[in-house]
């Protein structure tokens, strides 16, 4: 620990390390909490640039620039001013996921005073960052390693639905409001609340109703993941909803749904209500995406900066003609519940307003059903949700907790489905939809006019992450037929 000696009692501070520490630690704890949102090279150059270099540079700056008289009086206080405030915005700045201005404006002022007492102890400060970057590469490596040894033998096909030829070729739209519970479950169990107001839209829209849908997966990643892979993950035997297989990836850039529209010659039109399966920066490969590149974020939840999806819509038409399309449409309405305790307003007022949001997304739904039926009368459209609104439950992350009670299982995983079918030509397997993962397949079955891809439907169950009440793992909580199963899958303490 000479090193350690040596460099408290020198007199110098070295700059480049100066500059280096303020930004390492929140560069390390940002990247390993928020893996699944910036797994991308792009976006961790980009962070490389925000927290390492440009520190770097500004503290550099200070040293080349240092004729200014008032600087060199303070210039002790002034480097630790420096180093505090730009650790604790980097630190405000990845809990936030975004620039909250009056907190750093506070930050700002009260640490003028603190500089002029505390600017002895910078060396310290200096050596405290350091040991913080030391714990935060402990928790980063260990993320990169399991990222990279991320197994997506899964999204492996059991049969040539790749290459499937649609006999029936209309536009279809895949509609998903985010966390709208089932129609049988919104009339009882812990919504008990009137369901007429979307039974009469779809009803008069010619739509089938499919009451007791299920995801089969807890988060919107996780379900999309399953549905447009039209296969099971199970999590990837991973402890999160998210991270075990590259989900945002996936969604945009490469699965089986969207390489058989394009294999059968369809437009693909990804419209969203925020850039949230954008944000790690992967490459799009749909032919149209309503965010540009330059308007995603880096460092963000996703959800700070929307689009209206009903506007988007309204501005793809008129359709290229001769050209069959398929878009995907998700606005997160009516969502569900806070994550945490902490901003969670109880059981009740929660509950409250998730029912003030259904009626914001019934008003979405029936003018994005309006426009397609002004523009394109013999469309496919299909809406399905990505899981419930989590009613019942204080705040989400009660998810991860053991329950066998059947309402906040349904809570959970019952989710909205219908479709109007083009003709009301029903399908004659249409009994065979009872959860989200299996929607593609036999869509696509209906299209092509082959029956040989049922063969390979998945099972029915519903899953999810446990961590408290039960041997941390992957449990079954539904099993094929929908009822209470709480079956171990995978089970991380026996690794």
């Amino acid at each position: 620990m000479k090193w350690l000696t040596n460099f408290l009692v020198s007199k110098n501070i070295p700059y480049g390390l100066a500059g280096v520490a303020t930004g390492l630690y929140p560069l390390l704890f940002y990247s390993s909490k928020n893996f699944h949102l910036s797994n991308s090279w792009i976006q961790f150059a980009f962070l490389i640039f925000l927290f390492l270099i440009v520190p770097v540079l500004i503290f550099l700056f200070f040293k080349k620039f240092n004729r200014i008289p008032l600087y060199l009086k303070y210039k002790k206080q002034f480097l630790f001013f420096l180093s505090a405030f730009l650790f604790l915005f980097f630190i405000e700045l990845i809990l936030h996921a975004s620039v909250e201005k009056i907190l750093a404006l506070i930050t700002f002022i009260a640490l003028i005073p603190l500089s002029f007492l505390l600017y002895k102890f910078h060396k310290q400060l200096i050596v405290f960052q350091l040991l913080l970057s030391i714990m935060g590469f402990m928790d980063f490596v260990p993320t990169l390693y399991r990222h990279i040894q991320i197994d997506m033998e899964w999204t492996q096909q059991p049969d040539d639905i790749e290459s499937v030829v649609l006999k029936k070729k209309p536009n279809i739209y895949f509609i998903q409001p985010d966390g709208y519970i089932s129609l049988s479950e919104m009339e009882k169990g812990h919504y008990n609340m009137d369901a007429s107001e979307i039974r009469a839209i779809l009803n008069s829209n010619g739509f089938t109703l499919y009451e007791n849908l299920r995801s089969n997966y807890a988060s919107t990643l996780s379900t999309n993941a399953a549905i447009f892979q039209m296969k099971h993950h199970y999590y990837n035997k991973f402890y999160s909803h998210n991270n075990g297989f590259n989900p945002q990836e996936l969604l945009v850039s490469n699965n089986s749904v969207l390489s058989i529209f394009k294999n059968n010659g369809y437009k693909t039109h990804l419209l969203l209500h925020s850039p949230y399966f954008l944000m790690n920066h992967k490459k799009i490969n749909y032919d149209y995406c309503n965010f540009s590149f330059f308007e995603i974020p880096i460092i963000s939840t996703g959800f700070k900066k929307l689009k209206q999806v009903t506007e988007a819509l309204d501005e793809s038409y008129p359709l290229e003609e001769g050209t069959p399309h398929f878009f995907f449409i998700e606005y997160i309405s009516p969502a569900h519940i806070p994550n945490k305790k902490n901003d969670s307003r109880g059981i009740e007022e929660e509950k409250a307003l998730w029912k003030e949001r259904v009626i914001q997304s019934n008003e979405v739904l029936a003018d994005l059903i309006s426009t397609i039926n002004q523009n394109d009368k013999n469309a496919l459209i299909i809406i399905m949700a990505d899981h419930g609104g989590y009613i019942g439950y204080e705040y989400a992350h009660q998810l991860f907790e053991n329950t066998q009670d059947r309402d906040y299982i349904y809570s959970v995983f019952g989710t909205l489905g219908a479709i109007k079918w083009p003709n009301n030509n029903v399908p004659i397997f249409n009994d065979s939809l009872k959860t989200s993962v299996n929607t593609f397949r036999i869509v696509f079955s209906h299209l092509s006019e082959n029956e040989k891809y049922l063969n390979h439907l998945q099972d029915n169950g519903s899953y999810q992450v446990i961590g408290k009440g039960a041997p941390r793992g992957i449990y079954r909580m539904l099993d094929d037929k929908g009822q209470v199963d709480f079956k171990e899958v995978f089970l991380f303490d026996n690794e």
